[in-house]
């Protein structure tokens, strides 16, 4: 009997060495995933943080060009002592153009001007002088 137990107590020593081993090897690997996960989360905060600066430039650069923009649409001439209606039958471009020319012969000829955006103050019930901005 104490062979036969002796041998149990080997074979059971031999189990126990066995999962010892397995354990060694499975704590090895979750330590390894713990280490890649770690690695992982650091890289996506790194992202998310180079994506909110990316963002925040964008926001930046939107409002600088709309900026920008704001200040180039802003009127560049201002005519005064346009007769209320003298544009609309051919525009304000032609009662521009016939300012220009009257005053100006040679710069329409010269420059090339182009008009890129004409429109006249808020029309009023009382017939007056209206301004034009080009």
């Amino acid at each position: 009997m104490t062979a036969e137990f002796r041998a149990n107590q080997a074979e059971i020593k031999n189990q126990l060495n066995e999962m010892q081993s397995k354990l060694e090897v499975l704590t090895t690997r979750v330590n390894e995933v713990e280490e890649r996960v770690s690695d992982l989360e650091d890289k996506l905060t790194a992202k998310r943080e180079t994506e909110e600066k990316r963002d925040k430039q964008l926001k930046d650069h939107e409002d600088r060009l709309r900026e920008i923009n704001d200040s180039l649409r802003k009127k560049n001439l201002r005519l005064i002592g346009v007769p209320e209606g003298a544009e609309r039958d051919r525009g304000p471009e032609y009662v521009f153009e016939q300012i220009l020319a009257e005053n100006f012969p040679n710069l329409g000829r010269e420059t090339g001007i182009q008009i890129q955006e004409i429109e006249r103050s808020p029309l009023k019930s009382i017939k007056t002088v209206q301004h034009l901005d080009i």
